[in-house]
């Protein structure tokens, strides 16, 4: 019996989980300066902006598998959850934010378990160790 598929099967969905996470970030993020642009605060504005299209653009780039965005997501909203820690504390941190923190970190590696089992293109060959 062949079990392989099946747990290939279950790393891709956490890739496809990891990269719905990071766009309902993204799209948190966005409804964040929306409120904030329409309360006047514009500075406050304009960051959650970036933050927002960041998320955006590295969901995609999860989606794709890349390492390289998974590491970069995982970087952003550790960030995110330290500066909400140290701006109100322990009421900043809920039950979504650690139930995305586990569905995100779930999703990262299978996006590094994707890449492991990706097959070497011909121009990189394998380099005996």
């Amino acid at each position: 019996m062949d079990l392989g598929k099946i747990n290939r099967n279950a790393e891709d969905r956490s890739v496809v989980w990891a990269a719905v996470v990071t766009a309902f970030l993204g799209v948190a993020a966005g409804l964040s300066a929306l409120f904030a642009q329409l309360n006047g605060r514009v500075l406050d504005a304009g960051i959650e902006w970036v933050v927002a299209i960041l998320y955006c653009g590295l969901a995609f780039g999860v989606y794709r598998g890349s390492r390289a965005a998974a590491v970069a997501v995982v970087t952003l909203y550790l960030l995110n959850v330290l500066l909400s820690l140290l701006a109100f504390g322990l009421r900043g941190v809920g039950l979504m934010t650690v139930v995305l923190g586990v569905v995100l970190w779930a999703g990262m590696r299978g996006v590094f378990a994707q890449a492991a089992r990706a097959p070497r293109s011909a121009s990189s060959p394998r380099r005996p160790v």
